[in-house]
């Protein structure tokens, strides 16, 4: 009797492959991070891949270091409120826009407060934060 075919899955793979076959993506990809939601293993594998996209290449450092995230870059938020691994920051410093030029949209405002609620959620996340600096630079209290 032949006994039944064992199931071939990515988590068979060893860590070693999983973290070459993610570092031929995209680094700032979301499917990078959508593959690190998807379980604890590959959190702790795929997750850092993702953040070094934006610069942080080192999240172990980060309760001694300054992070900086320019408008663009707000994204990441999402991510680092997942993150199992950063417990504390040093600094944090967010700059957000509306982008006023040419003219200012509903859709603007969205993306300001989705960049401010993600913040929030990354902050609440954390053990302790020493600084936080917030630029609002070129965003407006209300439309012009």
């Amino acid at each position: 009797m032949n006994a039944p075919e064992e199931a071939v899955g990515l988590l068979r793979l060893p860590d070693e492959l999983l973290l070459e076959i993610l570092q031929l993506l995209e680094a700032n990809d979301p499917g990078v991070f959508a593959i690190s939601t998807s379980c604890r293993r590959l959190h702790f594998i795929a997750l850092p891949i993702y953040l070094s996209g934006y610069g942080i290449t080192d999240a172990s450092a980060l309760p001694s270091a300054d992070l900086v995230l320019g408008p663009d870059e707000l994204e990441v938020l999402a991510a680092l409120q997942t993150a199992l691994f950063i417990r504390s920051v040093k600094s944090i410093s967010c700059s957000f826009t509306l982008n006023t030029v040419p003219a200012f949209t509903s859709s603007k405002m969205d993306n300001f407060l989705r960049g401010l609620r993600r913040l929030g959620g990354f902050l609440s996340n954390l053990e302790r934060v020493d600084e936080i600096t917030l630029d609002f630079t070129g965003a407006p209290v209300t439309p012009t």
